[in-house]
């Protein structure tokens, strides 16, 4: 389910119903390789 909701939603929407942080270190960092890190 997880893996379902972060293609329907942007990376941005994911980390921020998340974590904060994540979201912003994403946003700057590579939110794609983050998203796969919190799939797995």
């Amino acid at each position: 389910m997880c893996h379902v909701q972060a293609l329907c939603r942007p990376p941005e929407v994911q980390f921020l119903g998340e974590d904060d942080e994540a979201a912003q270190v994403s946003h700057v960092e590579a939110p794609h390789t983050l998203i796969d890190n919190s799939i797995r």
